[in-house]
């Protein structure tokens, strides 16, 4: 197994990103008609409108295909991604999560959304969690 970058192996990336924003920066012509149809369609939302509403399903349907799975969930944010996945593990009152403290909001607010209770833990220099603190913070 190669040595990872940090470690002294060979970066995955030899330049930096064209921009912070890289998704919206691939927007392009094929989107943009896509977004066409759903306006044109009058059906912008997942089970009702106007028109068809069959993008997302259509999306979910060949995502799962591609992924080799049964289901696939299309969500409108990280943090709903985040959610649902929380959710679909189970976690709820009387769970606790230990997360890193360097983090984004939503992944201690998703918790706390489940019921759970969310405790950050410091982290080490490459920002991985600190396992040797996990006890202490327990």
């Amino acid at each position: 197994m190669e040595k990872l970058a940090i470690e002294g192996g060979t970066p995955v990336r030899t330049k930096p990103f064209p921009t912070a924003m890289l998704g919206a920066s691939q927007i392009g012509e094929e989107e943009l008609a896509l977004l066409k149809e759903v306006v044109e369609a009058k059906s912008p939302f997942r089970f009702y409108g106007i028109g068809t509403p069959d993008k997302v399903a259509t999306l979910e349907e060949r995502c799962a295909k591609w992924l080799g799975t049964k289901y696939a969930l299309a969500v409108s944010s990280g943090s709903s991604a985040l959610l649902s996945a929380v959710a679909a593990a189970g976690l709820g009152p009387g769970d606790e999560v230990i997360i890193p403290t360097p983090c984004y909001v939503s992944y201690v607010e998703v918790i706390k959304l489940t019921g759970a209770s969310a405790t950050l833990v410091e982290s080490n220099e490459d920002f991985s969690l600190n396992v040797e603190k996990i006890a202490a913070a327990v």
